[in-house]
């Protein structure tokens, strides 16, 4: 993912309506405010970057996810191909109605106290063991909480875009298998 662009809030939301009738995007009902945000960042110790904080003002923590009618989900013991399982993504962020699993800040302590690692996850793709990260300078890396393993620092605008986009990809690619296959198409593909 460590391709460069200029990528801003528009670019986000185009990929996000590309997405349109397939996934779902659900958001806070209260999102933070700005002063909400810069008491965040003080509080993780990071720099919030500005596609962060435009997403977190306008959608609070949100998942985008393909509806189950489009892209079924996998059941237990499904022979199903890696690249079928990461079925959308989850910006973790703070609003007043965050579930826990959503919330940045109760996810970086599950995060510490499973793996004694603290880092600032605020992104990851359903399915995927990786999470995206934040550096005190606001720069992304990917994360393997398994091993610790960090990627290469990049611009979290164009790790959500490469994951939109990603997931436009792998729709296609679902919907062209149950076109062909019906739902055995998880012990075909």
């Amino acid at each position: 993912m460590a391709r460069r662009m200029t990528t801003t809030l528009e670019h986000v939301y185009e990929a996000m309506r590309r997405l349109r009738p397939d996934f779902v995007v659900a958001g806070s009902q209260h999102p933070p405010d700005d002063a909400a945000l810069d008491a965040l960042a003080a509080r993780l110790g990071v720099v919030l970057p500005t596609i962060y904080r435009e997403l977190a003002r306008n959608l609070g923590p949100f998942v985008v996810e393909a509806r189950p009618e489009v892209w079924p989900e996998p059941e237990e013991h499904d022979a199903s191909p890696h690249w079928s399982d990461f079925r959308g993504i989850e910006l973790y962020a703070i609003a007043g109605d965050a579930p826990p699993e959503l919330d940045v800040e109760e996810v970086r302590k599950r995060l510490t106290a499973r793996t004694g690692i603290a880092r600032v996850v605020v992104l990851r793709r359903v399915g995927d063991p990786l999470r995206w990260t934040l550096d005190p300078d606001g720069l992304a890396r990917s994360f393997d909480p398994r091993d610790g393993a960090l990627g290469a620092p990049e611009e979290l605008a164009d790790v959500i875009v490469t994951c939109l986009e990603d997931l436009r990809q792998r729709c296609d690619r679902v919907k062209r298998a149950l076109e062909a296959h019906g739902e055995s198409w998880r012990a075909r593909t």
